[in-house]
């Protein structure tokens, strides 16, 4: 092939890859995969059953249906170490909810967001860390989520992390 004809060979290859060369139309509906099919780790009745007394526990700020949060825990590439995360949200937050008297959705909804945020300062390494905001509230956050959680997971390269 002469030397002047690679070049644009090669660049219509490259758009080729890149740029798709039929779209579907609009009116026509989109063939889905059935999140069944998209799970790769799948989870034991009695995970799914652990799971589902979290999402009760979890019901009043959880906006996720259970098919939902079950298709996230499975995509992951520790589906139980994640499951052992949210089985520490949950009950960290039911325990503050009953303990507290927290009452009213908006009290809740930021309760939740807090033992989620105390839950990935942790995983990024606030086991070690000895600074940051040491709020009363932080502290009992973090510590009902140490109870919750199994003492081994902290070793856990995938799920517990430094930013060292």
């Amino acid at each position: 092939m002469p030397q002047a004809l690679i070049w644009p060979v090669i660049v219509v290859s490259l758009i080729l890859l890149i740029v798709p060369i039929q779209a579907a139309p609009q009116d026509q509906p989109v063939k889905r995969v059935s999140a069944q099919v998209q799970r790769i780790n799948r989870l034991t009745q009695g995970e799914i059953d652990r799971l589902k007394v979290c999402k009760r526990l979890l019901s009043e700020v959880d906006t996720k249906s259970f098919e939902e949060t079950l298709t996230e825990i499975e995509r992951t590439p520790y589906p139980r170490e994640n499951l052992q995360l949210l089985e520490a949200v949950a009950k960290t937050y039911a325990e503050i909810v009953d303990e507290q008297n927290v009452v009213g959705q908006k009290k809740k909804e930021w309760l939740h967001s807090m033992i989620t945020l105390n839950m990935a300062y942790l995983q990024l390494g606030g086991l070690q860390l000895k600074q940051g905001d040491d709020s009363a509230l932080n502290k009992m956050i973090r510590r009902k989520l140490k109870e919750h959680l199994p003492v081994e997971i902290k070793d856990h390269q995938g799920v517990f992390d430094s930013l060292e």
